[in-house]
Parts: structure tokens; sequence; C-alpha cells
């Protein structure tokens, strides 16, 4: 696949601090060195426009001799509650570019500038959902979808379930932000 020409584009609500991405990047480097593996199997919820996809693509591509493969799970539909709209304006914002398609669209026009050696597919679903239908378990996990308590549990316990068994000695593997 040819790389598109230019930059990607998250727009004006990319979120986090950009330490994260460092942290991110130290957890890779340590389960490639850790497992020996050649490459790795990442689940990420909560995709939005891509950045953090397009972080954890690059970082599989460094640590990883044959890169590897990433799904991305986003349901790219609002979620905020309405004192949280009310409330603040970026959630305002972000619910509407996700209730047009916005943040779905720019996910799909940045992710094409993942490495040629990560796959990177994309299912617009809730990490429940997919469990139904994934036939093998991941490496990484990285939960950066919906904060609200009761959302980030759920997708924790869904993602007990979906995570390589790597024992007490290896890094954590389920990153929720």
């Amino acid at each position: 696949m040819d790389k598109p020409e230019g930059q990607p584009n998250f727009g004006p609500y990319t979120g986090g601090d950009p330490r994260r991405h460092v942290q991110l990047e130290m957890i890779a480097k340590f389960i490639a060195q850790s497992s020996g593996r050649d490459s790795v199997r990442i689940l990420e919820v909560g995709s939005w426009t891509g950045q953090s996809a397009l972080a954890w693509a690059r970082f599989a591509n460094l640590h990883f001799k044959q890169g590897g493969s990433m799904l991305c799970v986003d349901t790219w539909t609002p979620y905020a509650n309405e004192i949280d709209r009310e409330g603040h304006h970026l959630y305002r914002d972000m619910d509407k570019s996700l209730a047009s398609g916005a943040a779905l669209e720019a996910f799909h026009s940045n992710i094409k500038f993942a490495p040629a050696n990560v796959r990177v597919d994309c299912v617009k679903a809730t990490i429940a959902e997919i469990s139904v239908f994934v036939t093998s378990l991941f490496d990484i996990i990285y939960i950066d979808g919906s904060h609200y308590a009761a959302d980030v549990i759920s997708d924790i316990e869904a993602a007990k379930l979906l995570i390589e068994d790597g024992g007490l000695d290896k890094a954590p593997r389920i990153i929720a932000t």
C-alpha cells in the first residue's frame, strides 16, 4: 500500500499528555525484550481519530522485528452524559464530531500512515461485542474509550478474557487511561 502524502491530522481534540506515548513505548519495548517475540498483537479500545493507534503501530514497528497487528475497536458514537456536555465544550465538540462521522473519517485517513509491517484493522463496536468473535488473544490491550467508571470497569473485565497469559513476571498489559 502506498503511503499517503502529508501528515496525519488528529483535529483539535487529540487529548492527553504527550508523555503518555513515552510510557506506552516503554511498555512495548519491555514486552518485546522480555517475550522474545518477533511480532505483537495489540487491541486498542477507543481509537477516536487514530493518534494512539499510530503511536502503538510505530512502537510495534520499532521494537518487534516483524511488526505485528492491531485491532482498533470504537463505537465512534456520542457517549458524553448531559451534565458533561452542558458543562464543557470539549464534550459537546467531541460528541458532535462523533455524531457527524468526522472522528471515524479522520481515523481512516490517519491510520494510512501506519508502518507497512503493522496490520491495522478497525471494528465499530464495543470490546464486549467483539469478544464473541475474536479468535486469537492479544499481547497488549490499551483501553482509552469512555472514561466513565462503569464503562472502564466493563472494558477491563472484557479485556481479561482477551489477553494472552504472560505470567506474573510480565509487565501489565491491560492499560487503561
